[in-house]
């Protein structure tokens, strides 16, 4: 199993604040995912994706609940980013926010992100890859 690596996180405010001034949003259920192309990065070994995770504290009261459900997305992520149609030469951001589950079922909750995945790459064929 591929390791989710500090690589690929968004840390910076930069890039946040980048990504909510020029990011696209796409929604399913209670997910959004808010992504970009980073036009002020050079790629650095070799890792186009940068990726930021978010839990609602409101509905997850609980640092265990919502550090559960990262993992789950995490693990999701892992499995899926190979099939995304990302060109090599440009770096992607993205956001997944996620307000409140009312599917708690693993399975669920893969689905959704993998419909919100299969979204992102029509968008990025439609808009980017031309």
């Amino acid at each position: 199993m591929v390791k989710f690596l500090k690589k690929e996180r968004i840390k910076k405010y930069s890039d946040f604040r980048y990504l909510r001034n020029n990011g696209h949003f796409l929604y399913k259920k209670n997910i959004k995912i808010v992504f970009a192309i980073d036009k002020r990065k050079i790629i650095n070994y070799g890792f186009n994706i940068k990726i930021a995770i978010s839990i609602s504290k409101k509905n997850f009261k609980k640092a265990v609940d919502r550090n559960k459900f990262k993992r789950i997305i995490r693990s999701i992520y892992n499995e899926e980013k190979k099939n995304f149609l990302f060109t090599k030469n440009e770096v992607y951001i993205m956001f997944i926010i996620c307000k409140n589950f009312n599917f708690i079922n693993y399975n669920d909750i893969k689905c959704t992100l993998i419909i919100l995945f299969q979204k992102l790459n029509v968008y990025i064929k439609q808009y980017y890859l031309l």
